[in-house]
């Protein structure tokens, strides 16, 4: 009769031991997570009071809302470039 390899009780040791511990730390990060959330959720105001302050930057700038810091809104609501109208116009440096 034909039989399947087996292998050693050390091994067979070794590979339970690695996997309880993969299993355990896989636990604890999801309980870690979920004790995260249910802090969030319990401080949801006060952390999207936070988030909606303006931010000074180093320069002592008020930082942007938007993503785009090439554009800017103008009076009409259109968005610009910082430059304004003449940033599009194309300048022709002097034939020497």
């Amino acid at each position: 009769m034909n039989r399947l390899p087996g292998y050693d009780q050390s091994t067979r040791k070794l590979e339970f031991t690695a996997f309880l511990s993969l299993g355990a730390l896989a636990v604890a990060l999801i309980s870690y997570t979920m004790l995260d959330s249910l802090k969030f959720a319990n401080a949801r105001d006060e952390v999207m009071a936070a988030l909606e302050k303006p931010v000074r930057s180093e320069a002592g700038m008020l930082a942007s809302h938007t993503n785009n810091s090439s554009a800017r809104k103008s009076s009409s609501g259109v968005k610009q470039p910082l430059g304004g109208p003449a940033a599009n116009t194309k300048v022709m440096a002097p034939q020497s």
